[in-house]
């Protein structure tokens, strides 16, 4: 998943009068929003999804704590990007770290930790992103490892101890290993794409890579000797990103129907896929992320923010 900065909105269109004295702007701002939905083991179909966070604020839920009832989530609904916690059947949320730009809370492989992104200034890339661990039964934040250029961090779980982050560098993705308790690991694999999205299973033996076209890249990772196993294409399905059911079978993956129609797929390791989930036309899914205990998800989906009309007199 990519990070967007949605603080400031967007423009949608604009029109300058006939004398040039008036510009005309509409200005949109969609926000993130987290949904949870149901899913039906039977029928490997996701139930019509409810909303998680009710506010207009940005929310974006990335983490279940291990009893797959509980989601991690950021929101910016205090003026700054901080980190909460929230049941899925409870309306309000628990602050858990509020701060420098926070991202993508994850739990580690043995449940113990909550591990984020934080930023001093998300705008400069000239400067370093920290992991931080946060451990569940509460204390304070503790510095993982610092690094340039980090885009994303993934956990697998127990026996498999494996945790993975990624960096751009120059044109290519770096995937490094680490230690919750220790820091920086060693260098796992160089791909010469650095736009990749990636998801880890939860056994730690393959890593699926996404260069953001219709293949998924499979990368082997076992007896730590990582080499590419194979590769499937989907030629009628473009993929952005993914993330392994908790099951390891396969993944949950955001495309678009040729009617523009949202939807998220089901897809194996051998590129068989389903669609599991379809969405309202005017909607925009971005991620799935299943609990650990198959029942429940995340959805990640975008949703109209507010809309405002703007007149610039004398520009």
């Amino acid at each position: 998943m990519i990070q967007r900065d949605r603080n400031n909105g967007q423009i949608g269109g604009m029109s300058v009068t006939s004398d040039g004295k008036r510009l005309v702007l509409w200005r949109i701002d969609p926000q993130i929003q987290a949904f949870i939905s149901d899913f039906d083991l039977s029928t490997r179909k996701w139930k019509t999804p409810r909303r998680l966070t009710l506010d207009a604020n940005g929310n974006m839920a990335t983490g279940w704590l291990s009893d797959s009832r509980t989601v991690l989530f950021i929101s910016n609904r205090n003026g700054t990007w901080a980190l909460f916690e929230q049941a899925m059947d409870e309306t309000t949320a628990e602050v858990l770290v509020e701060g420098h730009s926070i991202f993508l809370p994850r739990l580690s492989a043995d449940g113990s930790q909550i591990l984020y992104q934080s930023r001093v200034d998300p705008a400069n890339h000239s400067l370093p992103a920290s992991v931080m661990r946060l451990a569940v039964a509460g204390g304070s934040p503790q510095l993982v490892l610092q690094d340039f250029g980090i885009t994303n961090h993934q956990f697998a779980r127990l026996p498999s101890t494996l945790c993975l982050y990624s960096k751009a560098q120059g044109g290519d993705m770096i995937y490094v290993s680490f230690d919750p308790e220790h820091g920086v690991g060693r260098e796992l694999l160089r791909s010469g794409d650095s736009w990749d999205n990636w998801s880890l299973s939860p056994d730690g033996k393959t890593l699926a890579v996404f260069p953001g076209d219709h293949r998924i890249r499979f990368f082997s990772l076992e007896n730590g000797v990582v080499h590419e196993d194979k590769t499937v294409t989907l030629n009628d399905w473009r993929l952005e990103n993914g993330d392994w059911s908790a099951d390891g079978k396969g993944m949950q993956m955001q495309s678009v129907t040729p009617a523009g129609t949202p939807v998220m797929l089901e897809v194996n390791r051998d590129g068989k896929t389903s669609v599991a989930l379809e969405g309202a036309a005017n909607t925009s899914f971005w991620f799935m992320i299943q609990a650990p205990d198959s029942r429940h998800g995340i959805l990640g989906l975008e949703v109209p923010g507010d809309n405002n009309a703007w007149m610039i007199d004398n520009f």
